[in-house]
């Protein structure tokens, strides 16, 4: 019996080759789209899960009360795991670490900048970092040995085995490699090549740091016991506050909290990834739904076109019960084939999908027996759900009136097909009118005025610790920064701690003064030369910039920003002081709100010092230029840049660019939502396309007879069209309200948004109204222009 329902499945599908195609099809490319979603997504949500003990792994975060309000900060103190370990007995461990860009040294006399992890030796018992050399327990122990990862083993020793050979950090620190990292996760928040012990740059038994409550610059980590939860530590913390610090103060128990964070929500908090990872799910759905829709809605028109069929069956003796497992085998049979298409095909995109996104997707995937289990639920219940409707409704039918056709005419059938293509309607205007609002979004803050110059600039990386001699290489920058001035096709140069897109977070206690509150404000700091406002075009509001003729401004000046000066509760600043540290500074001036982050954030309080090339602050020069000689100035750079550091390789960064890695993941967003929301309206098409098909084979002798007796062209096409039309009104009457709900919730998210504006929805009305129209003109004009002597032969 099986192998006859088999050879039946078989025979419609080469029959119906049209139909078969846009069915199976359809299905294997949304499923196919499903499972790379779902293999992006699990990359973003599992972050960090890798390893062993995530569950019982927190980072302690600071919430500090302040005037500008609540703030949420990961740096903490050293002495402040060690204490904890002490008076909790139930946090099992734990870590410490920083990460610091290092020089290190070939034998060849070549340095290459490497960001170093300095971790307690623990780092590698508390967090599951894998060693392929070397021995976890005690790869840390000695204060100069080193982890590297294997990337930097080949980097640095070709094919020789590194264990035990030194590497040369900052000009003078011999390390020992005594462990080389296995493999690690791309889903990992730590993706350091190297780590160094802890104690090889502090000597945490120097009563100093041992005492150090108040320079906060690492982060802590704690492992509790199994079973303990993060609230009953959290609880007993407001206690541990006040005892250090007491009551009152910047770290005092009424403006501090220390809170956990799970290990596995830390990347979610510095990247907020989640709310993409859960735009994608509902894209997955989406694309998931439509061609499920198209399967069921094709599955079930053309079983209406088997009525006869049905009623033949029936009199040659077929039972309802057979009649059933016939129409379910067949969807099943073909809603398994779609499955097995789909998987190939993401098999396929996989490689794609990596390269792109800098992923490391395993084939796995389709090996784990939960990952097969939810497959084969959505393949089956597909399949069920496709077939059970014709298999009972159709099998209920009279074998006269199916023989007759009455069962082509069915309000049921016609109404349940009306729903289900309005769905798609509707989802097809929500994933249309959401890509043009993030797309709008994206363009919104790259185009939005930053207040400051982003044209013509190069910034090159130089600071003093970029050199073993610092006395030597303060002369050095100097005149390699005069040389610059003297080229015709540079404006100017300037030193700066930070640049917009690149900034230093560093922060001090700030109290203006006659500040009313007990509290000082927390402030971010950077630094510059005389020459920096200029360079950028930043405006000055109030006041004078800096002078390397006043001999005083290195020493107790500074200039704020527009948002310091809001947040110190001043109408004007020039002539006030501001107390930083134990020592007050003069304000000279104040800038006008530049921004130096993506607008997702607002532009915070910014407090600028003067310093100049002998100060170790200064980490970047600054080059404008005149911008139709890119290239010639890019060569001159590249001359001096020898002369001045010839150990490393030149490095430049142009100031746009700079700024537009910013919005890289926005970009990644818009890229992918575009992609899957096109990917689904051609599924819908399809899938309205061959309902379309079968509607008009069902009333190709109507039209025939309509022509006959004179209906236009125009008629015709209006007859076998208005349909669509009104349910693509209702689809826009709900998928507006939705769309607007889903992403205004979105769009909260940053400091700078657009407006949803109407235009959006009718956008979205419009394309799929054209879209739409499009595939039913396709099948409507054909039919409409038929010759009606073939259209009346047709039976």
């Amino acid at each position: 019996m099986l192998k006859n329902y088999l050879k039946i499945a078989f025979r419609n599908i080469v029959r119906f080759k049209i139909f078969s195609f846009i069915n199976i099809f359809g299905l294997a490319v949304g499923i196919a789209s499903s499972i790379l979603i779902f293999l992006f997504v699990r990359n973003e949500l599992t972050y960090d899960g890798f390893h062993k003990n995530a569950d019982d792994i927190f980072l302690i975060q600071k919430y500090r009360h302040t005037a500008l309000g609540l703030k949420v900060l990961n740096d903490t103190w050293i002495p402040l795991l060690p204490t904890l370990k002490d008076d909790y007995v139930n946090i099992e461990g734990g870590t410490r670490l920083f990460d610091q860009d290092v020089w290190i040294q070939t034998t060849d006399n070549k340095k290459f900048k490497e960001d170093v992890t300095f971790a307690d030796p623990s780092v590698l018992s508390v967090f599951t970092f894998p060693l392929k050399s070397g021995d976890a327990a005690t790869a840390l122990n000695n204060k100069n040995s080193i982890v590297i990862s294997e990337k930097i083993a080949e980097k640095y020793f070709g094919n020789e085995n590194p264990i035990g050979k030194n590497l040369k950090i900052d000009f003078d620190n011999n390390y020992m490699v005594t462990g080389v990292l296995d493999k690690v996760p791309v889903n990992s928040t730590i993706s350091t090549e190297l780590i160094a012990p802890f104690a090889s740059v502090i000597d945490e038994n120097d009563p100093e740091y041992q005492k150090d409550w108040n320079g906060a610059f690492l982060y802590t980590f704690v492992k509790l016991k199994h079973g303990t939860t993060a609230a009953s530590l959290e609880s007993q913390l407001p206690g541990f506050v006040k005892h250090i610090w007491g009551e009152d103060g910047p770290n005092g128990s009424k403006q501090l909290d220390l809170k956990l964070l799970p290990l596995k929500d830390w990347h979610n908090d510095e990247a907020n990834t989640r709310t993409f990872a859960y735009i994608l799910i509902f894209i997955a759905i989406v694309i998931l739904v439509i061609a499920s829709v198209n399967f069921m809605n094709l599955s079930i028109s053309r079983s209406l076109e088997r009525a006869k069929e049905i009623g033949m069956r029936k009199v040659l003796g077929a039972g309802k019960s057979q009649l059933i497992k016939q129409y379910l085998g067949e969807s099943l049979f073909m809603s398994f084939f779609s499955l097995l298409i789909g998987l190939g095909i993401s098999e396929l995109l996989i490689p794609v999908i990596n390269d792109l996104y800098a992923l490391d997707i395993s084939h796995n995937f389709f090996f784990e027996p939960l990952n097969i289990s939810i497959l084969l639920a959505v393949c089956v219940s597909v399949g069920v759900l496709s077939g059970i409707y014709p298999a009972l409704v159709l099998s209920r039918f009279k074998t006269i009136n199916s023989l007759s056709g009455e069962i082509k005419s069915s309000k049921e059938g016609i109404f349940f097909r009306n729903a289900l293509v309005t769905i798609q309607f509707v989802l097809s205007i929500v994933l249309i009118a959401g890509t043009i609002i993030v797309h709008n979004q994206t363009n919104f803050m790259k185009d939005h005025n930053t207040n400051f110059d982003k044209d013509n600039i190069v910034v090159l990386p130089v600071a003093l610790g970029d050199f073993g001699d610092k006395k030597a290489a303060i002369n050095k920058i100097e005149l390699f920064k005069n040389e610059l001035r003297n080229n015709s096709n540079i404006l100017d140069v300037s030193s700066s701690m930070s640049v917009p897109g690149d900034v230093t977070n560093a922060n001090v206690f700030a109290t203006p003064e006659d500040w009313q509150s007990p509290e000082p404000l927390r402030m971010r700091i950077t630094a510059n030369d005389e020459n920096f406002f200029n360079i950028y075009k930043i405006d000055l509001l109030e006041g004078r910039d800096f002078s390397k003729e006043m001999s005083t401004d290195k020493d107790d000046a500074i200039i704020i920003n527009e948002s310091a000066l809001k947040a110190m509760g001043w109408s004007t600043a020039v002539g006030k002081k501001v107390k930083i540290g134990r020592k007050f500074f003069n304000v000279i001036g104040v800038v006008k709100d530049y921004n130096t982050e993506s607008l997702e954030v607002a532009v915070r309080p910014l407090i600028h010092f003067y310093r100049t090339t002998e100060s170790s602050a200064p980490r970047f020069i600054s080059v404008k230029y005149i911008g139709k000689n890119t290239e010639t100035v890019l060569s001159f750079l590249k001359n001096k840049w020898k002369e001045l550091d010839p150990e490393r390789s030149f490095s430049y960064t142009f100031m746009d660019s700079q700024f537009e890695k910013l919005y890289a993941s926005q970009d990644r967003m818009v890229t992918v939502v575009s992609y899957f929301s096109i990917l689904a309206i051609i599924i819908a098409s399809l899938g309205l396309f061959g309902l379309l098909t079968f509607n008009i084979v069902q009333r190709r002798k109507e039209i025939g007879i309509r022509k006959v007796l004179g209906s236009t062209i125009p008629g015709i096409l209006y007859l076998l069209t208005k349909r669509y039309f009104i349910l693509i009104l209702i689809a826009n009457l709900v998928a507006a309200p939705l769309t607007y709900y889903l992403m205004n919730k979105w769009l909260q998210q940053f400091a700078y948004r657009i407006g949803i504006n109407v235009w959006i929805f009718f956008a979205a009305a419009v394309i799929v109204l054209l879209i739409s129209a499009v595939t039913i003109a396709i099948q409507a004009i054909k039919a409409a222009t038929e010759n009606p002597v073939n259209s009346l032969r047709y039976e």
